[in-house]
């Protein structure tokens, strides 16, 4: 601008340009204004926008360029089409869709004819999971690839955009040049550079145009799976519904043929070859993410190796880490159970046939472990129980036949009856719940039996008169939770393992809080890493009986009914959610406060009481800050919160004065720390040690052992004795009366020297005895003695032994300590008559 004011100023040439009028100038002015507000504000995609576009935000009227400007301006609009042509080659994203959708789209067509054949017959709740969850993961992708086409798309038209609103401005430009008669070399420049702007837009619009195409047959692909999905999701529910309905004749029924058999092996290679693809395909998709996997098996695998070698040697010493150490003798079985159980966290959007695969592969190792951490009687139980889960995944396979299917569901149902009808009948279980050790784990065990073989026998009776359906939900949640339990208990125990050995490690030894309070520490770990398991479980047997889904909605619906009165509404969940944030706050409050006073006061010179004071207002911040928290998650508004915050402030400043006073004064103790915890101080009468400084009052301890509670405007309002403020030295007074005609000078050495020889006076500064004066019946002296800051609390012992030593070197001396006397004066007029009475002698 101040560039184009000067130039304004020159005088022009003869006939380079015509006399513009003022509103000519003015525009100029403004156009300058705006390019370079431009110039300095970076564009889109790194680069920066032309002057001559304005923002994209704002469609003003378009505004010529300055001709002086014009050759600049035509630089940086080529650079910008320069930049944006490099935007419009096809990104590696948009390769890959174009390349994988006609997979995908054959996927699509290979899991539709498989949908229809399975909705043509009764196929299982599992098999219907699988079909659900592969459509599932095929529209995650698909939606995936329609929103990086739509954000492509989006930016296509916002470039088109910025080309119309640049062409305008430049064709604005070519209209005033010609009106100003500007010379025809500035004029072609215009015209060259709206070509080129041309141009671009028409490639622009052609990318766009693909990109739009592309996103129709992604989009068309996805309504392929939300249709089948919806229609997958009518038949579960009503497949769940009928569930008290007979799906099947019953097995002694004439009509019941086994036909279709022959196409077992056919059927089987076909639903085996169709997960396999589905695996490797999900793999593929996942392939960042093995690399991942296999390094965290080798860290734990190693970890596991060196664990195995250290606890062996402390396990002798260290009673604690014996009794968990002895999953490590297995650190191959270990590494693969953890590893197996970290797929279900590495890995987004498994297929269900991915899980089965897991609980497959995990199978020997946990038995490997539990074989060193159960009696043998329950390895058998355990045994029993993988060999029936292994028959069940075979099973599994031969779904895509029913009538094998279904018989080799009786067969394992009836397999299970006839192996648990023995184990009750045997009263194994019922003899080893009678011996001392491990009683309730083995009653335990003997009544689940009992629920188990009751369980199966249902299920068989169900699966015969022709309810397949409930028998197979029946038998897929007793064995499904049976395995995951036991998965789940051996991965416990790998997790209690290594929490015993990190807490003694070398790192975490050197906190103080580990080395004092380890076996706390383990032990409250321990009970959280329990209660993740039965958590873990319960979600896991929930699902694998496809009750996660109607569970969680029934619980949602249960915390969410509103309970309103008026313009207040409150909710189960709301007052759970207050409830445990609040829990929440306090916990976290007591363990930083642990963590402070354990490892982190210790290490820092801090003034005393200052500590106290610090973890105290972090305790009320963190408690307050919980406290809002709290108050949101109950879904109350804060703002109306401090409305009525203020309006009961003026009530609580009137009925709780002596509460709101008692709390700030002690903060004031707190944070100006007159009287610390641990001073001696003394209050009137009251004398003690402070013992804690709370929000209304402080607690005293007296010598005698009572605890008093003073309240905290107490101690700041009324004067205060602090016998420890500065420092814990302590003066003791000895006053000492010898008879008249003793020698003061005497007295003075035998005192000084008596305090001298007691081990706990302090000799700087030196003990001191004074003369103070003539008494009524004796000189009066006093010993002055300095006790040791670290025997504060035995001054009184002092003082009695200091008295002690003063009388033995008076003794000594032969100076006596005189009574008191006093002098009796008796005035009367007449003689008083005395007489001494003889005592009766007693015989």
């Amino acid at each position: 601008m101040l560039h184009r004011r000067a130039s304004a100023r020159r005088p022009r040439r003869a006939g380079a340009l015509r006399a513009r009028p003022a509103s000519l100038y003015l525009h100029s002015a403004l156009a300058c204004a705006l390019f370079l507000a431009a110039a300095v504000l970076p564009g889109r995609g790194g680069a920066q926008e032309p002057l001559g576009a304005p923002s994209p935000a704002v469609s003003p009227p378009a505004l010529a360029i300055p001709l002086a400007e014009i050759a600049t301006r035509v630089e940086e609009v080529t650079s910008y089409l320069r930049s944006l042509e490099e935007r419009l080659a096809p990104s590696a994203e948009t390769l890959s869709i174009e390349a994988q959708l006609p997979e995908r789209s054959e996927r699509i067509r290979g899991h539709l004819e498989r949908t229809h054949n399975a909705l043509t017959g009764t196929p299982p709740l599992a098999e219907l999971d699988n079909l659900i969850q592969g459509w599932r993961g095929l529209h995650d992708e698909l939606s995936a690839w329609n929103s990086a086409l739509a954000a492509q798309a989006t930016e296509r038209q916002r470039e088109i955009d910025d080309l119309d609103r640049l062409r305008a401005v430049w064709q604005a430009s070519r209209d005033e040049a010609q009106a100003s008669n500007a010379p025809a070399a500035i004029i072609d420049r215009i015209r060259a550079t709206l070509s080129a702007i041309r141009a671009m837009r028409r490639r622009v619009e052609g990318r766009q145009a693909q990109i739009l195409v592309l996103q129709d047959r992604v989009a068309q692909e996805s309504a392929a799976c939300e249709q089948a999905l919806a229609q997958l999701d009518r038949f579960r529910s009503s497949l769940v519904g009928r569930l008290f309905v007979p799906d099947r004749l019953p097995i002694w029924s004439r009509e019941r043929r086994p036909d279709r058999w022959i196409e077992l092996p056919a059927r089987v290679r076909a639903s085996a070859g169709g997960q396999a693809a589905l695996l490797r395909d999900y793999f593929r998709r996942q392939s960042s993410r093995i690399p991942l996997h296999a390094l965290l098996f080798l860290a734990l695998l190693l970890l596991l190796r060196q664990a195995r070698a250290r606890t062996r040697a402390w396990s002798a010493e260290d009673g604690g880490l014996a009794r968990v150490a002895t999953v490590f003798e297995r650190p191959l079985s270990s590494a693969l159970v953890l590893g197996l159980l970290a797929t279900l966290w590495i890995y987004p959007q498994q297929p269900p046939v991915l899980g089965q695969v897991v609980g497959l592969l995990a199978l020997l190792p946990v038995l490997r472990i539990l074989q060193r951490l159960v009696d043998a009687p329950v390895l058998s139980v355990l045994y029993a129980l993988a060999a029936f889960f292994l028959a069940d995944r075979v099973r599994s396979l031969c779904a895509v036949v029913p009538p094998l299917e279904e018989a080799l569901l009786l067969v394992e149902l009836l397999a299970g009856v006839l192996f648990l009808t023995w184990l009750v009948r045997s009263g194994r279980l019922a003899r080893l719940a009678a011996a001392p050790t491990h009683a309730r784990l083995f009653a335990l065990l003997d009544r689940l039996a009992r629920v188990v073989l009751g369980v199966f026998t249902f299920a068989l009776l169900a699966g015969a008169l022709g309810y397949t359906q409930l028998a197979r939900l029946a038998e897929t949640a007793v064995l499904g939770s049976g395995y995951i339990a036991i998965l789940i208990f051996a991965a416990l125990r790998i997790a209690q393992g290594l929490l015993a050995y990190g807490l003694r490690t070398r790192i975490l030894r050197a906190l103080h809080m580990v080395e004092h309070h380890r076996a706390l520490l383990q032990r409250r770990s321990e009970t959280a890493l329990r209660w993740l398991a039965g958590a873990g479980w319960a979600l896991a047997a929930l699902e694998g009986v496809h009750l996660l889904d109607p569970v969680v909605d029934a619980v949602r619906a249960a915390l969410t009914a509103a309970f309103a009165v008026g313009a207040f509404r409150i909710s189960l969940g709301d007052v759970i959610a207050f409830g445990l944030t609040v829990w929440l706050a306090i916990t976290a409050s007591a363990f930083v406060r642990f963590v402070l006073a354990e490892d982190v006061f210790p290490r820092v010179r801090l003034a005393p009481g200052l500590a106290y004071a610090f973890s105290t207002v972090l305790h009320y911040a963190i408690l307050f800050l919980g406290f809002l928290i709290a108050l949101a998650a109950m879904g109350l508004d804060l703002n109306r919160f401090t409305i009525l915050a203020g309006a009961f402030g003026v009530g609580i400043g009137f009925g709780l004065q002596n509460v709101v006073n008692n709390f700030v004064s002690g903060l004031i103790l707190l944070f100006e720390r007159p009287i610390k915890v641990g001073d001696t101080v003394q209050i009137g009468e009251l004398m003690g040690e402070i013992r804690r400084i709370g929000i209304r009052s402080s607690t005293v301890r007296t010598r005698e052992g009572a605890e008093v509670l003073v309240p905290n405007a107490n101690l700041i309002s009324d004067p205060v004795t602090n016998w420890t403020l500065s420092d814990r030295m302590q003066r003791i007074d000895v006053p000492v009366g010898v008879a008249y005609g003793v020698e003061p000078e005497r007295v003075l050495d035998l005192l000084r020297n008596a305090a001298l020889r007691h081990p706990l006076v302090l000799r700087d500064p030196p003990p001191s005895a004074l003369f103070l004066g003539f008494g009524d019946n004796a000189l009066n002296f006093q010993l002055r003695a300095w006790t040791d800051p670290e025997r504060f609390e035995q001054a009184v012992q002092i003082r009695s032994d200091l008295a002690l030593a003063v009388h033995a070197a008076l003794r000594d001396a032969g100076i006596p300590i005189p009574f008191p006397q006093r002098d009796l004066h008796l005035s009367t007029r007449e003689p008083i008559d005395v007489r001494l009475l003889d005592q009766p002698k007693r015989e």
